[in-house]
């Protein structure tokens, strides 16, 4: 009977894991690894981990700990003029970042007077990236 148990338990995990690869798509690692993290952060080990994986099932607990992950990951950046889409950053790419924009002098008035247009965006937009060179 527990080998059974076993084998059904293998097979449906086998499932879940192929459909949130399907799911995700191109995102499947990397969601994958904010799902790690968020359980090293959280000093789940491999025993615990198992434990919630066979109670809720690999899906569930995929998609749980991925936006866990995802909530603790570094903050994003708003999407550029150009429409991009926002980016999640790490401090280098930040100072890059702060470096391009003090050289944008659009970006710069509008940080540095109270009364242009965009200047609470441009001031949040230079804190968040800031906090985030600073580490």
């Amino acid at each position: 009977m527990l080998e059974a148990q076993e084998t059904d338990f293998q097979q449906k995990s086998e499932a879940e894991w192929t459909e949130l690869q399907r799911a995700w798509g191109t995102g499947f690692d990397g969601r994958v690894e904010l799902a790690r993290r968020a359980a090293r952060q959280f000093g789940f080990g491999e025993e615990q981990l198992g434990a919630i994986e066979r109670a809720i099932g690999s899906k569930a607990m995929m998609e749980r700990f991925a936006a866990i992950g995802a909530g603790l990951a570094e903050d994003v950046t708003p999407a550029h003029e150009s429409g991009s889409r926002p980016e999640r950053v790490g401090p280098d790419a930040a100072r890059a970042e702060l470096a391009r924009l003090e050289q944008d002098t659009g970006f710069m008035a509008a940080c540095l007077d109270g009364a242009a247009p965009g200047h609470a965006e441009a001031v949040a937009r230079f804190g968040r990236l800031f906090e985030i060179a600073a580490g």
